[in-house]
C-alpha cells in the first residue's frame, strides 16, 4: 500500500518504497545499475527513512498552532521530497531507461555511451539529495522544533467516513417555503405576457442558489426552453453562452462559434417561445448587459430569474422595478435549529443538556446562514460524544455573523471547519481550486483526477475507485461542497464550490504551495519558486499569457481553460504528469497539434475537451505510464499502438471513429467509453471478452447504415459472457456533431437486442444496466436478468411484458431503480404482489395503457413514481384500479400523459383521479402531470421512427400475398385502376392503403384505411413513401393478349401512384394497337367485319368511359383534398373554440373565486356586525339600568333619547355639585368668623 500524497509532506512518506523499488531484481533487470549507484541510492532512502520516524511521526498538519519556522522546515521537507521524486521519475521512465533496455547491438553502444555519464547523474544527484536531508535533520534540532509542536485538541477521525444527513434531509428546504410561493407567484402568477426579470439579492452563504435551483425544479417544465446558468465575478461569457443553448437546445453546439454569434443564436432559437432562464451570482453589469441581448421579448410570457449580492446590479436588472425584487434574509433561530440537527446521525451526547447549550451557541454564531450552518453543523456531529470539543468548536467561533454578517466572518467559520477535516480529505479539497466557482465538477473525473495525483490510498482489498468515491462523499457530508445533480439512489453525481469557499481553499493552497490558480489578470503576481501543480483561467481572453518568471518544468499538473492562441507550449513542462486541457478554437484556428505531448514520458492522465480538430501522433507508445485518456473533441484519427499502452486504466474516445484493431491487448483497462457498434468490426467486438478487468462499459450505436449491426450484437452477447467484473453496461444514441443531421436521423437505427437474450453467464457484479429504448428494444425481458444478485439499477425496453417477467425482477433484491419500456399493452394488468422490490425507491414504466396493479404492501421503500401512457387508454385501464394508495412510501409522483394535445379537461380528471385515490393515506404525495402530444420513450423523433418501423414490418416478405387467381387480379386491377389516381400532394388514398396493408394491418391502420384524412398528415406521407418503395420492390409482370390482361405470376397488384393517369393512357393505347392490324379485313366476311368494327366502336367507348372515370377520380381527390382542407380548417377553429371555452372557463372561475372571496368577507363582516350589536345591546341595556337608578326613564330606547337622558343627568349632577360646593363654602365662612370674634372676645 504505497502512501497517499498529502498537503504538508507532498509525496515525502513515498519515497522510501519508491527508492525501495529501484533497487528490486526486477528494476534492476530492466535499468542495469551498477553496485555504486545502488550504494548511493540505499543510502538515500535510508536517511529519508530516519528523517520520517524520528522527526516526521506526526502529520504536520494535525499540529495545532504551528509555528512559522516549522512551517518553513516543513515546505523545504515538501520540496526536496518532491525533487527527488523527480529524480526517480527520470531515473525509471527517461530516455536513459529506453537505451539501458535495448539489446541489440544499437542498444549495447546506447549503454556504453551513457554508462558513465549516468552514473555520475546518479552519484551527484544522491549525493546532493543526502546532503540536503542531514541538513534537514540538523536544523530540526537547532531549531528545537520538536519543544515547539502540540497537536490538535480536536481528536480529528482520519479514517472514519463523515456521517450523511438523516434519510432524505439531505435534501429538504428548510425555512424557504414562503420565499418559494412569494417567488412562484411572481414567475407564474399573474400570466403577463411581457419579459420579467426577477431579482434575488443577498448576501453569499444565504441559500440564493438552493432557492433558484428549487424554483427551476418547480417551474422549469411549465416552459418550453429552460437554462440554469452560473456566471462568477470573471465568467467566461463564451462558455456561459454555450452553457444557455446547449439547454434551451438539445444539441452539441455548432463548432467555431464566435461571441458575437452567441447571442445572435440564442435569441433567434429563442423567438416566439416561452422560456425561463436563470443567471445565477452575477457580478457585473456588463455580464448582464450582453445575456439580455440574447433574450427576446415576443410577449410570451418568459421569465428570467437572477442572483446577486449586490444591490445595483438586482435594480439594473429589473428595470429598477422594485415590485420583482426579492430580498432574501438569514434563517430564523428555530430555521437554523432545524437545518443543524438533520446533520446528525444516531444518538446524541450523553450530555444531552450541556450539549444542546453549546449547539445553541454555535447556531446563533452561524448567523442564520446556511452555508456555515451545514459546515459547523457537520464539524460537530463528528465529535459529539466529547463535550470538550464541542467545546472546543464553540470558542472558535469568535464573531456572530448575524450581528456582524461580513464574508471575513463567514471564511474565519469555514476555515474552522477545513482545519478539522480528516488529513485523508485536505489534499481532495484544496485540488477543487484548479476548477473555477461557475464550474460543475463530476464526480467520475475528479476521483479519477484524485487517484492519478496520488491523493487516496486504499487499503488492502479495497478497491481505490471506491475509496475516492468515499472520499467526494465525505466532502458532500461535510458541507464543503454543494451538490447538483443527485440520481434517484440519492447519490451525488456532481457538485460546485462556493466562492466563499473557493477563495478560502486558493489562500490555502498558495500557502502550501500545493495548487496555483490564476486568471488572466493575475499572470504578473510573483508566485512561489517551484509550482507543482498550475490552473492557468484564462476564459475566453484572447490576450493571455503564461505567468512570468516561472520554471514550467517544475510543474506536475497543468490545468488549462482559454483559448488555443493563449495556451503555452507543452514541451514547456518536462515533468509533467496530469495534463488537462479544456480549449476554444475559432475560424483561424482550426486543428491542434498535439504531438509533443507524445515527449512527456512521465504523463499519467491526459483529458482534451474543444471545439477544434486534434492531430494526434501516430505512436503513443511512449506514454507508457498513461493511466487515464479522455477526449471530448473531433480527432484526426486514433494512433494504431494505443492497443500497447499496458498501463491504461481508462480509455474516452469520441464515438464517431473507430477503434483500433487489438482492443483486447489493453488488458488493465477498467473503463472504456464510445465503443460503436455500427463502426467497430465483429473481430474488435469479440475482443471485447478480453477485456477481464473492465468495470464500466459505454457503448454506443452511430446512425451510419451498418450492415453488420445484427452480428455485432451476437458477439457482444458472447464478449459479455467473459467480462466478469463488469459493474456498469450503457448502450446510448451516437451524437452526431452535425446538428441537423441529429435531429433528423438520430436513432434510426433501432436494434433488435435478441441477441443478447442468450448470454450463458452474465456479469455476476453488474450494478447498472442502462439500454436506450431509443436504439435497443427486446423481444421479451431476457431471462438471465434474474441472475443479477448486485443489480441495482435497470433501464430497459421489451415489446412485450408478462406477469412471469415481473416475476424474475421482484427477486433481485438489490435493485432500487428500474426503468421499463413497452410497446405493445399488455392483455391482462401486470401485478406487483407483497413480495419482492425490498429496496425499489424508484420506478418509471413507459406504456401506451397503464395495465398495472400494487397490491398492498408491495414496494415497500418506494418514494418516486413516473408513468407515461396514453389518455386513449384511460377508459381500458382506470387509475382507480391500479392500487396507488397501497404505495405507502410514496413521496413524488409524476405521470406524463400522451394523445391529450392541450385538453386540461384530461389533467384535471387525472388530478381529481389521483387525490381521491391519495386521500385514503395520512399523507399525499407531490404530484406532477404533465400533457404531451406522444408518449412513445418521450421523443417526438422516436414517434417517426417508430411509425417507419411499423411500415418496415408490414413490407416483410410474409406480409406480401401470393398472386390472386384470374378472377381476384381482374377485380383487383379494377379497384387500382379506378381508385389510385393520386394528386401531386402525395398523399395515398383508401383503395391503395387496402391493397398494401392487405394481410393483418393494425388497428391505428385499419382506422386510417377507413378514413385516412383522420389519420396525422406525417403518418400519411410515411405510409406514401413506403408505399412507393413497396411498389418499387414488387415484381409485377403483366402480358396482353387478345382477351385482354392476365396475371403472370405477380405478387400483388401496386402499381406506382404517382404514374397512374400515364399507365391507364397507355394500357388504353396500347390496348388499341395491339389490336389485329395485321389482319386483314378484305379477308373477312360480312358479320365478322361487322363484329371487328362494333369492337373498335366499343373500345372506343371503353376509353371514353376510362377518360370519365380519369376525369371522376380526380374530381374526387380534389374534393377529398377540399374536404381535408375543411376538417383541418375545423380542427382549427374546434381548437380556438376550444380555447375560447377554456379562457371563459378560467375567467368565470377566476370570477367564481373573486366571488367566493367577497362572499366569506361579507360572511366575516356580518358576523362581526353581529357581535358588535350584541355589545350594543348589552350597553343599551346597562345604561337604561343605570337610568333607572336615577329615575331617568327615556321616552324610547334608542341612542338619541339615551344621550339626551345622560346629558340632563349630567347636568344636574353638575347643578348639585356646584349647589354643594356653594354651601360648603358659607359653613366654612361662618365658622371662621366665629372663631374670629371668640378670639377678640378672648
Amino acid at each position: 500500500m504505497e502512501p497517499a500524497v498529502t498537503v504538508s509532506l507532498g509525496v515525502a512518506r513515498s519515497l522510501p518504497a519508491k527508492l525501495g523499488m529501484v533497487l528490486s531484481p526486477e528494476v534492476d533487470h530492466r535499468l542495469r545499475l551498477r553496485k555504486g549507484e545502488k550504494n548511493k541510492i540505499g543510502l538515500l532512502k535510508d536517511h529519508l527513512q530516519q528523517l520520517l520516524d524520528n522527526y516526521l511521526v506526526v502529520e504536520p498538519s494535525e499540529v495545532h498552532a504551528f509555528s512559522s519556522t516549522a512551517r518553513c522546515w516543513v515546505k523545504e521537507v515538501r520540496e526536496l521530497a518532491y525533487d527527488i521524486d523527480d529524480f526517480l521519475d527520470e531515473l525509471l521512465h527517461g530516455p536513459q531507461a529506453a537505451a539501458a533496455a535495448l539489446t541489440n547491438l544499437r542498444g549495447g553502444i546506447a549503454r556504453l555511451r551513457g554508462g558513465l555519464s549516468r552514473s555520475r547523474w546518479v552519484a551527484g544527484e544522491t549525493s546532493r539529495f543526502r546532503a540536503q536531508v542531514e541538513e534537514a535533520i540538523k536544523r530540526h534540532a537547532r531549531y528545537n522544533l520538536s519543544t515547539h509542536q502540540s497537536q490538535s485538541p480536536i481528536r480529528i477521525c482520519s479514517d472514519e467516513p463523515i456521517p450523511a444527513p438523516r434519510g432524505f434531509e439531505a435534501t429538504r428546504l428548510v425555512g424557504i417555503d414562503g420565499s418559494i410561493e412569494k417567488l412562484a407567484e411572481w414567475i407564474t402568477g399573474d400570466g403577463e405576457e411581457r419579459l420579467r426579470v426577477v431579482s434575488i439579492i443577498g448576501l453569499g452563504g444565504v441559500g440564493k442558489t438552493t432557492l433558484a435551483r428549487e424554483l427551476y425544479r418547480k417551474l422549469g417544465r411549465q416552459f418550453a426552453c429552460r437554462a440554469f446558468a452560473r456566471s462568477s465575478k470573471k465568467p467566461d461569457m463564451r462558455r456561459l453562452l454555450t452553457s444557455i443553448l446547449s439547454q434551451v437546445r438539445r444539441h452539441r453546439v455548432p463548432d467555431h462559434v464566435e461571441l458575437r454569434n452567441l447571442t445572435d443564436t440564442i435569441r433567434a432559437y429563442l423567438r416566439h417561445k416561452k422560456y425561463f432562464i436563470i443567471i445565477d451570482d452575477l457580478w457585473a453589469s456588463s455580464t448582464w448587459d450582453i445575456i439580455h441581448g440574447a433574450l427576446p421579448d415576443d410577449k410570451c410570457c418568459s421569465r428570467v430569474l437572477i442572483t446577486t449580492e449586490i444591490d445595483v446590479i438586482a435594480q439594473r436588472c429589473c428595470d429598477n422595478k422594485y415590485e420583482h425584487f426579492f430580498k432574501m434574509e438569514p434563517l430564523s433561530y428555530k430555521g437554523s435549529s432545524e437545518l443543524f440537527f438533520t446533520r446528525f446521525v444516531g444518538k446524541q451526547s450523553e450530555n444531552c443538556e450541556e450539549f444542546n447549550r453549546v449547539s445553541s451557541e454555535i447556531i446563533r454564531k452561524c448567523g442564520g446562514f446556511p452555508l456555515a450552518t451545514i459546515a459547523t453543523a457537520s464539524l460537530v456531529a463528528r465529535h459529539q460524544d466529547r463535550l470538550e470539543d464541542c467545546n472546543y468548536i464553540r470558542g472558535s467561533l469568535s464573531s456572530n455573523l448575524r450581528s456582524n454578517p461580513t464574508i471575513e466572518g463567514m471564511k474565519q467559520v469555514l476555515s474552522l471547519c477545513y482545519n478539522n477535516l480528516p488529513d485523508r480529505l485536505k489534499a481532495c479539497m484544496l485540488y477543487l481550486c484548479t476548477y473555477k466557482d461557475d464550474n460543475i465538477i463530476w464526480k467520475d473525473d475528479l476521483v479519477k483526477e484524485w487517484i492519478t495525483e496520488g491523493f487516496i490510498c486504499a487499503k488492502e482489498g479495497e478497491h481505490i475507485e471506491e475509496v475516492a468515491g468515499s472520499c467526494f462523499d465525505d466532502l458532500v457530508n461535510a458541507g464543503m461542497v454543494l451538490p447538483i445533480d443527485i440520481n434517484y439512489n440519492g447519490k451525488v453525481l456532481s457538485c460546485t464550490v462556493h466562492y466563499i469557499i473557493l477563495d478560502l481553499i486558493r489562500y490555502k493552497s498558495i500557502e502550501e504551495n500545493f495548487v496555483t490558480a490564476i486568471d488572466y489578470s493575475q499572470t504578473n503576481t510573483r508566485l512561489a519558486d517551484k509550482v507543482r501543480r498550475l490552473a492557468l483561467h484564462f476564459g475566453d481572453a484572447d490576450d493571455a499569457e503564461s505567468p512570468v518568471k516561472l520554471r514550467l518544468s517544475q510543474v506536475r499538473s497543468l490545468i488549462f481553460f482559454g483559448t488555443f492562441k493563449c495556451l503555452p507550449s507543452i514541451t514547456e513542462f518536462q515533468n509533467l504528469r496530469v495534463l488537462i486541457l479544456h480549449l476554444w478554437g475559432d475560424q483561424d484556428n482550426v486543428s491542434l497539434d498535439l504531438t509533443a505531448v507524445c515527449k512527456l514520458f512521465r504523463l499519467r492522465s491526459l483529458k482534451i475537451e474543444c471545439n477544434i480538430t486534434l492531430n494526434l501522433q501516430t505512436q503513443l507508445q511512449g506514454l507508457e505510464c498513461l493511466e487515464t485518456l479522455k477526449i471530448d473533441s473531433k480527432v484526426t484519427e486514433i494512433p494504431q499502438d494505443i492497443v500497447h499502452l499496458a498501463g491504461l486504466l481508462h480509455l474516452s474516445l469520441p464515438g464517431d471513429i473507430n477503434l483500433p484493431s487489438g482492443i483486447g491487448s489493453l488488458a488493465s483497462l477498467r473503463t472504456l467509453g464510445c465503443f460503436d457498434l455500427c463502426r467497430n468490426s465483429a473481430d474488435n467486438v469479440l475482443s471485447l471478452g478480453k477485456l477481464r478487468n473492465v468495470r464500466d462499459l459505454h457503448l454506443t450505436c452511430s446512425i451510419i447504415p451498418c450492415d453488420n449491426l445484427e452480428e455485432n450484437v451476437g458477439c457482444l452477447a458472447s464478449a459479455l459472457s467473459k467480462l466478469s467484473n463488469l459493474k456498469s453496461l450503457n448502450l446510448s444514441p451516437g451524437i452526431s456533431t452535425n446538428a441537423k443531421t441529429m435531429e433528423t436521423n438520430a436513432s434510426i437505427n433501432n436494434i433488435s437486442c435478441d441477441g443478447l437474450s442468450n448470454i450463458s453467464s452474465p456479469p455476476a457484479f453488474l450494478e447498472k444496466l442502462e439500454l436506450s429504448p431509443r436504439i435497443c428494444i427486446f423481444s421479451r425481458l431476457p431471462r438471465w436478468i434474474g441472475q443479477l444478485g448486485k443489480i441495482s439499477s435497470i433501464k430497459i425496453a421489451a415489446r412485450e411484458l408478462w406477469q412471469s417477467d415481473i416475476d424474475i425482477l421482484k427477486r433481485l433484491n438489490a435493485l432500487s431503480t428500474l426503468k421499463l419500456y413497452v410497446r405493445t399493452s399488455p392483455a391482462e394488468r401486470i401485478i406487483f404482489g407483497k413480495e419482492g422490490f425490498p429496496v425499489l425507491n424508484y420506478f418509471k414504466f413507459v406504456c401506451s395503457a397503464l395495465c398495472l396493479a400494487f397490491k398492498k404492501e408491495t414496494m415497500p421503500n418506494i418514494r418516486r413514481i413516473q408513468l407515461c401512457f396514453s389518455a386513449n387508454m384511460l377508459e381500458k385501464c382506470s387509475l382507480v384500479d391500479v392500487g396507488f394508495e397501497n404505495l405507502t412510501g410514496l413521496e413524488v409522483f409524476t405521470a406524463k400523459i400522451g394523445g391529450s394535445g392541450s385538453d386540461g379537461s384530461v389533467r384535471n380528471a387525472v388530478q381529481s383521479a389521483l387525490e381521491d385515490v391519495f386521500s385514503k393515506r395520512r399523507s399525499c404525495p407531490i404530484i406532477n402531470i404533465q400533457l404531451v402530444d406522444n408518449i412513445l420513450y418521450e421523443d417526438k423523433k422516436m414517434i417517426m421512427v417508430d411509425k417507419v418501423e411499423q411500415l418496415q414490418i408490414l413490407m416483410k416478405p410474409d406480409v406480401i400475398a401470393k398472386g390472386p387467381s384470374e378472377e381476384e387480379y381482374r377485380i383487383t386491377e379494377k379497384d387500382s385502376m379506378e381508385g389510385k389516381n393520386t394528386c401531386s400532394d402525395s398523399r395515398i388514398t383508401p383503395s391503395l392503403e387496402c391493397s398494401v396493408y392487405m394481410k393483418n394491418p393494425g388497428e391505428s391502420q385499419r382506422k386510417f384505411m377507413r378514413d385516412p384524412f383522420k389519420a396525422p398528415v406525417e403518418f400519411i406521407n410515411a405510409d406514401h413513401n413506403a408505399a412507393n418503395e413497396l411498389i418499387l420492390s414488387t415484381n409485377v409482370k403483366v402480358s396482353v393478349t387478345k382477351h385482354g390482361l392476365q396475371n403472370a405470376d405477380a405478387k400483388i397488384l401496386t402499381p406506382n401512384p404517382n404514374t397512374l393517369v400515364s399507365h391507364q393512357l397507355q394500357g388504353a393505347s396500347s390496348y388499341k394497337d395491339s389490336t389485329v392490324k395485321d389482319y386483314n379485313t378484305h379477308l373477312m366476311d360480312h358479320e365478322t367485319k361487322g363484329l371487328y368494327f362494333r369492337s373498335r366502336s366499343l373500345e372506343e367507348e371503353i376509353l371514353s368511359l376510362r377518360k370519365k372515370v380519369e376525369a371522376a377520380s380526380l374530381k374526387e381527390l380534389r374534393l377529398l383534398r377540399e374536404k381535408h382542407i375543411l376538417e383541418m380548417k375545423l380542427t382549427d377553429l374546434r381548437k380556438a373554440v376550444d380555447e375560447m371555452r377554456e379562457e371563459a372557463i378560467y375567467g368565470d372561475l377566476k370570477q367564481l373565486k373573486q366571488n367566493k372571496k367577497y362572499l366569506e368577507e361579507n360572511k366575516r363582516l356580518m358576523s362581526e356586525l353581529k357581535v358588535e350589536e350584541e355589545e350594543l345591546t348589552l350597553f343599551t341595556c346597562s345604561m337604561v339600568n343605570m337610568l333607572a337608578e336615577y329615575n331617568a326613564h327615556p321616552s324610547e330606547i334608542n341612542a338619541s333619547t339615551i344621550t339626551s337622558c345622560v346629558k340632563h343627568l349630567n347636568q344636574q349632577m353638575q347643578w348639585k355639585i356646584k349647589s354643594l360646593n356653594t354651601s360648603g363654602q358659607t359653613c366654612v365662612w361662618k365658622s371662621t368668623n366665629a372663631n374670629i370674634c371668640g378670639q377678640r372676645e378672648y
